[in-house]
């Protein structure tokens, strides 16, 4: 089904649910201002998605395991790019 669940930190979800875990589409607002819309699997962000953070940064591509994994492009607030293959967070090449 599809719910909101809201955390004891303060962190937000809103989205679909599958035995009582984030799975399917979604949103999870962090308190520190970072924002992640996409695809979750049992409780993780898993698939396709764009984390945009606080500071401006934003990540469109593939996650895994709540991190960067995948075909990714990151795109920093002052207008650098990198764009490719990201192995857990760390870009590694295109």
């Amino acid at each position: 089904g599809t719910g909101t669940l809201t955390a004891p930190s303060g962190d937000v979800y809103q989205g679909e649910f599958r035995q009582g875990k984030f799975h399917g589409q979604g949103v999870y607002e962090f308190t520190n201002g970072d924002r992640y819309e996409g695809e979750f699997q049992d409780g993780v962000m898993a698939g396709q998605g764009t984390l945009m953070s606080a500071n401006g940064d934003r990540y469109e591509g593939q996650f895994s395991n709540n991190t960067f994994n995948g075909e990714g492009v990151y795109l920093y607030q002052d207008g650098e790019r990198l764009e490719g293959n990201f192995e857990d967070g760390e870009f590694a090449g295109s």
